[in-house]
C-alpha cells in the first residue's frame, strides 16, 4: 500500500495567447503547487480497478480522471493488477485549483511505484498528458512556466522557504472550464506576463510578485460573476499584495508577505457562501509515503 499527497496549483499568470486549430488554446502560465492537498491511497489486489471516495460527491467508474488514469497506466506497463485506490478529497471541485488532474497524476505515480517503476518518467509524463493539459505538471511539480495547452514545462527554481503565501477564497459555486474558454475575448496584442513573471521567481524578487499577477479567463468569468471581483477587492483591503482568480476559477486568492500576515487575514475572508484556506508554496507537486 502506498499513500500520495496529490498538492493543489495556482496560476500566478495565464496569458492565452491564441486559439488553435485542434479547438483548444495556446497558453503562458506560471504554475505554482501549494500545500493544500488531497490523499490518495493505492495498493494492488484483486481484480479489476476500485476506486472510492466518501469526501466528495464524484463518480467513481471511468466518468472519474483517477479512474482513467489506472486504467491508462495497467494497459500501458501490460499489467492485469486488480487496483483498489481511496481518494481523500480536501481541495474544492470546480475551483481552478487543478484538483482532479492532481489526484490523477498521483495515480500514476502510486501506480508505479507499485510496479517497481515499470514506466521510465518520459513515458509517465506521456500518459499525463493524454489525460489533460495540466497532468504533466503536478508529476514534475512545485513551479514551472508552461507553454502549448500547458504540457511543454520549464522549471522555475524556488528555494523551499520561499516567502509566497496565500488566502484561498472559494465560493459555494463553480465555473466550468470548457464555458469559460468558449467565452474569452483573445486580447489583440499576444502580450504575455509569464515571462517576466517566471525570471522574476527565479531571481528571488518575491516583493514585486503580486504586481504580476494576470489571469486573462478573468475577462470571461468576472462579469457573469461579479461576486468574484468583489472577493478580489475584500483580499486586497485585508492586505494582500496582489489578488487573482486561479485557472477557470472559481477560487480567488491573495498573496500576502507571511504566514503570520495570511493567518491574521484569513478571518476577515469568512463568510456565508465561502470556504477559505491558507497555503503555502509547495516544492513538489505529489509527495509519496509507504504505510
Amino acid at each position: 500500500m502506498l499513500t500520495v499527497l496529490c498538492r493543489a496549483k495556482l496560476n500566478l499568470t495565464l496569458d492565452v495567447l491564441r486559439r488553435r486549430p485542434d479547438g483548444f488554446h495556446d497558453l503562458d502560465s506560471v504554475f505554482l503547487n501549494i500545500g493544500l492537498a488531497d490523499r490518495l491511497v493505492a495498493a494492488l489486489g484483486g481484480h479489476g480497478i476500485r476506486l472510492t471516495c466518501a469526501d466528495a460527491p464524484l463518480p467513481t467508474d471511468s466518468r472519474n480522471l483517477v479512474y482513467r488514469a489506472a486504467e491508462l497506466y495497467l494497459s500501458e506497463a501490460g499489467s492485469d493488477a486488480g487496483v483498489d485506490l481511496r481518494l481523500e478529497k480536501r481541495i474544492p471541485l470546480a475551483a481552478g485549483l487543478g484538483g482532479g488532474s492532481s489526484d490523477a497524476a498521483g495515480a500514476l505515480l502510486a501506480l508505479n511505484r507499485l510496479h517497481d517503476d515499470r514506466l521510465e518518467f518520459p513515458s509517465l509524463l506521456g500518459l499525463a498528458a493524454s489525460l489533460g493539459s495540466d497532468v504533466p505538471f503536478f508529476l514534475v511539480g512545485g513551479c514551472a512556466r508552461a507553454g502549448g495547452r500547458g504540457e511543454r514545462l520549464t522549471k522555475v527554481a524556488l528555494p523551499e522557504d520561499a516567502p509566497l503565501w496565500f488566502v484561498l477564497v472559494k465560493p459555494d459555486f463553480g465555473v466550468g472550464t470548457a464555458w469559460a474558454y468558449r467565452n474569452l475575448r483573445l486580447k489583440e496584442t499576444g502580450d504575455s506576463r509569464s515571462q517576466a513573471m517566471a525570471e522574476l521567481l527565479a531571481a528571488g524578487s518575491y516583493e514585486r510578485v503580486g504586481e504580476l499577477l494576470t489571469n486573462d479567463l478573468e475577462g470571461a468569468v468576472l462579469p457573469e460573476h461579479p461576486s468574484l471581483g468583489e472577493l478580489k477587492k475584500r483580499l486586497l483591503q485585508a492586505g494582500a499584495r496582489g489578488a487573482l482568480m486561479s485557472g477557470s476559477g472559481s477560487t480567488v486568492f491573495g498573496l500576502f508577505e507571511s504566514e503570520a500576515v495570511a493567518r491574521a487575514a484569513e478571518p476577515r475572508l469568512r463568510g456565508v457562501g465561502v470556504t477559505t484556506y491558507v497555503a503555502g508554496a509547495a516544492a513538489t507537486g505529489l509527495e509519496v509515503a509507504h504505510d
